[in-house]
């Protein structure tokens, strides 16, 4: 999160000419520098232009680029010019461009007064901070003194070294800069506890408010991060998964809060696994899988995350494993207060294998051909189908014991249930045993009739043989 105020740049001293306009300075000093404020910014059109009297001298500063110029004159006698008395001598000004390096030298009191206060409250630490422009402030009990004599970078660093080291957990990443011609406030490390910037210097710099922690998606988790990662999750458990080559993978996953719930609201958790742990400096070693879980004030999970979410393009050390379903039912995830601050994982399994060899096939008795291996896989490669016809014996027949459908017998009739199929068994037979007995007594008395009419010619033949004789 982070909150901005622009601020102004000195303005370009030029040769003197021109002439001025008329200034109030029927008060004191403060009145006639704020008719004169009023006066410029009506001449340059600059509404962001500021006169400041600063170490007894008048200073002009413009809050944003321009070209407009404006000139200092006076017609006091002697000579002496108005201007002059406040420290700015008669001449013609432009604003100046702003640009990283004159903003970072703006003086701190023209955003701040002497004396002014801020209150930083990250989570269950609170600063207090006091502004001192000029040396005069005491600050009081639980206050921290900042010195805003200089310039506005310096300032803003005193503030960020206090909230680093001494604003607790939620502000010990916090970053206090100029950026693009504004002041912002950074807890890009806190995704836990919502900030409550207030005080006057606050309100002057325009930082005041309440600013939620930051929510959404967090980034992936550097080398450089990864032992503050580890001491702000939680463990998700350890599974082994396997890649398309069969190669064994340890998957290790953690759980991130990246938001608190608000009144009505949901507690949101980021779910990563470590993806190299081998990782060193700007490298990722901890990746975001980029979802969202999100549960009700019940400990039930609601909106995205429920039913499943895919995982893409998962690969750790070195080794992918590509695109993996995470599968769970609506109630499969939980969020429930735990003494120690850990997960209950209570069933966390993955349905892939290792690599296997072939170890044998067999058929089911729904038709289907199934190969085994090694692994413990069985992967089914094929569906026997049977067919029946409306006129079975009106089929063709065809050499090779196959027979060829007819319009008699009508189309097949496909059966893809496995019905009637018996896998690992003997064909039973469909002969009539009586009726084959039958035959084979009629066919044995045929061929012993035929037999005894050979023998009979023969003897006959033989008889004829010897009569010739």
């Amino acid at each position: 999160m982070s909150v901005a105020y622009p601020v102004g740049v000195r303005t370009a001293d030029a040769a003197a000419s021109g002439t001025g306009t008329t200034v109030n300075a029927n008060g004191d000093v403060n009145t006639a520098l704020a008719s004169m404020q009023t006066e410029l910014r009506a001449l340059t059109g600059n509404n962001d232009l500021t006169v400041k009297l600063r170490n007894g001298k008048m200073e002009v500063f413009t809050g944003a680029a321009s070209s407009a110029t404006f000139s200092l004159a006076s017609t006091r006698a002697a000579g002496t010019a108005a201007g002059q008395i406040f420290g700015l001598p008669n001449g013609s000004y432009s604003t100046a461009a702003i640009n990283s390096a004159n903003v970072a030298d703006t003086p701190a009191d023209l955003l701040v007064q002497n004396g002014q206060t801020m209150t930083v409250t990250v989570g269950g630490t609170t600063r207090n901070y006091r502004f001192d422009t000029d040396g005069s402030v005491t600050p009081g009990t639980n206050e921290v003194e900042i010195n805003a004599g200089g310039t506005v970078a310096q300032m803003l660093a005193a503030i960020e070294a206090d909230l680093q080291a001494n604003g607790g957990v939620g502000a010990s990443g916090a970053r206090v800069r100029l950026e693009g011609g504004s002041i912002k406030i950074d807890f890009g490390d806190n995704h836990y506890y919502p900030a409550t910037i207030s005080g006057t210097a606050a309100s002057a710099m325009g930082i005041n408010g309440t600013f939620g922690a930051a929510t959404g998606k967090v980034g992936n988790i550097t080398a450089a991060d990864a032992d503050k990662f580890v001491a702000q999750s939680i463990s998700g458990g350890a599974i082994t998964v396997y890649a398309s080559n069969g190669a064994p993978v340890n998957v290790q996953m953690r759980w991130a809060k990246v938001d608190s719930a608000a009144t009505g609201g949901a507690d949101t958790w980021n779910l990563f696994y470590l993806s190299d742990s081998t990782a060193t400096g700007a490298a990722t070693a901890w990746t975001n899988t980029g979802m969202n879980y999100q549960f009700d004030s019940n400990g039930s999970m609601v909106g995205t995350g429920t039913g499943s979410n895919v995982i893409n393009n998962l690969t750790v050390n070195g080794v992918h494993i590509g695109e993996v379903e995470l599968k769970h039912d609506t109630n499969g995830v939980s969020q429930f207060a735990d003494v120690n601050g850990t997960v209950t994982v209570s069933t966390l399994n993955q349905n892939g294998y290792g690599a296997g060899e072939f170890l044998s096939v067999a058929i089911t008795d729904s038709g289907r051909v199934v190969a085994t291996y090694s692994n413990g896989e069985r992967i089914e490669m094929a569906q026997v189908t049977t067919a029946q016809f409306n006129g079975v014996n009106s089929l063709k027949r065809l050499d090779g014991g196959v027979y060829q459908t007819t319009s008699e017998s009508g189309e097949p009739i496909f059966d893809l249930s496995g019905s009637g199929i018996i896998g690992g068994a003997l064909e039973a037979s469909n002969t009539d045993i009586s009726d084959e007995f039958t035959k084979l007594i009629i066919t044995q008395q045929a061929y012993s009739a035929g037999t005894r009419i050979v023998s009979t010619a023969d003897e006959m033949l033989q008889e004829a043989l010897n009569m010739v004789r």
